[in-house]
């Protein structure tokens, strides 16, 4: 009856797993600034991963982070590039389960950080941003 249970429980959370991979995520992908072309912006995710990679061993203070809003941006940087949709546009991992149990899949924060800081330096704002005057 044990291996039964073990079993069961064992599916129910692969089945609860999976279903979190599988979810819609909306609202992840960075916006460029009005008029940036295509070469632009592979120009400019180019450039930023690079700077990023340099500088990681200096430490980011909290004001430093701040255009960051508390968000994480490990998921940005995926198995060491940066990761890109279909508009080749700068946006976060949304792919599969094994990504997520592979330690060192996603990051490190203190390149993705520097990475999203960089692109949001350059214009780029966060998606649903408010409207600045």
């Amino acid at each position: 009856m044990d291996a039964i249970r073990k079993s069961v429980l064992c599916v129910g959370i692969g089945l609860a797993l999976a279903g979190c991979a599988t979810q819609p995520k909306e609202g992840r992908t960075l916006v460029p600034p009005a008029g940036v072309a295509r070469e632009q912006t592979d120009f400019h995710i180019s450039q930023c991963v690079a700077e990023a990679r340099l500088a990681a061993n200096t430490p980011l203070t909290d004001q430093d982070k701040a255009p960051l809003q508390s968000r994480s941006t490990v998921e940005f940087i995926v198995r060491g590039r940066p990761v890109v949709n279909a508009e080749y546009l700068p946006t976060m991992y949304s792919g599969s389960l094994s990504t997520m149990l592979v330690p060192g899949s996603y990051g490190p924060a203190a390149v993705s950080d520097r990475y999203v800081l960089c692109l949001l330096h350059r214009g780029y704002t966060w998606p649903n941003a408010p409207a600045t005057k």
